[in-house]
């Protein structure tokens, strides 16, 4: 008897625990409070209203978003060109990677397409992002929108920008495109992954009227590389001067 009593109690024992773990699983899924970043309560251990502990740091959560400009379109034949205007305002954080996503559409405001692309920005940039050649078999959009997606920040001590520059520029307007060629140097006691060239024509107004861009790879420290951006044109235009280019560098490790 002692020891059917005994065995009766072991499996009570079992039961409860079993059963005690199936209610605090349904508690614990369904009708508890918080487990949440986005609840506008600073609970679950969190430093400040959804930010620390659990979920993002309240430093880059506070961080101003990647600010978006204007967008301009260039039409080469049956080829888009895209310039889009960037800023981060941020001076202590930068993103080593952000997504974004390129849309484009005609006069009637009909979507024709939409890019998936991966960008950069330095702590405090102003920048142009160039996205070229896209191909919509000689419809001609109108009207483009960027939208940015996920940022990965980055602190400016891991994010700090290279030493780049550039010397040298010359302006050759040819027949059906421009080139802009010139030296760019790393000035940096480091190798540099790729350093895109990006070449932005403001013959008229502030306005760019004309842009294209090249990418140069794997320059070791010290190193000097010429470089040719090719922009190709339309129509006669007058020859350009070298002060109506302007140049931008964006360097990568």
């Amino acid at each position: 008897m002692a020891s059917r009593g005994l065995k009766q109690l072991i499996y009570g024992v079992l039961y409860l625990v079993v059963f005690g773990g199936l209610a605090f699983s349904i508690y614990f899924f369904n009708f508890r409070v918080g487990g949440t970043c986005v609840d506008l309560q600073q609970n679950q251990h969190e430093t400040g209203v959804d930010c620390g502990g659990e979920c993002v740091s309240c430093e880059i959560k506070n961080l101003v978003p990647i600010k978006v400009g204007s967008v301009s379109i260039f039409n080469s034949g049956s080829v888009v060109n895209t310039l889009t205007q960037v800023w981060n305002l941020n001076s202590s954080y930068g993103a080593r990677r952000f997504n974004y996503t390129l849309s484009l559409y005609d006069e009637s405001g009909n979507l024709l397409k939409s890019f998936e692309k991966v960008s950069l920005v330095y702590p405090a940039e102003f920048k142009y992002v160039l996205d070229t050649g896209l191909d919509f078999g000689g419809v001609i959009p109108t009207r483009a929108t960027f939208r940015v997606k996920e940022v990965f920040w980055e602190p400016i001590a891991t994010l700090a920008r290279p030493r780049v520059s550039y010397r040298g520029i010359k302006v050759e307007t040819q027949a059906s495109k421009i080139a802009v060629s010139g030296l760019v140097v790393n000035e940096n006691p480091f190798a540099l992954r790729s350093v895109a060239v990006q070449a932005i024509i403001f013959a008229s107004s502030t306005h760019p009227d004309l842009f294209s861009k090249t990418a140069i790879n794997d320059l070791i420290p010290g190193e000097e590389r010429p470089f040719t951006v090719f922009i190709p044109i339309t129509a006669s235009v007058a020859p350009i001067a070298p002060d109506e280019v302007s140049l931008a560098l964006e360097p990568a490790r």
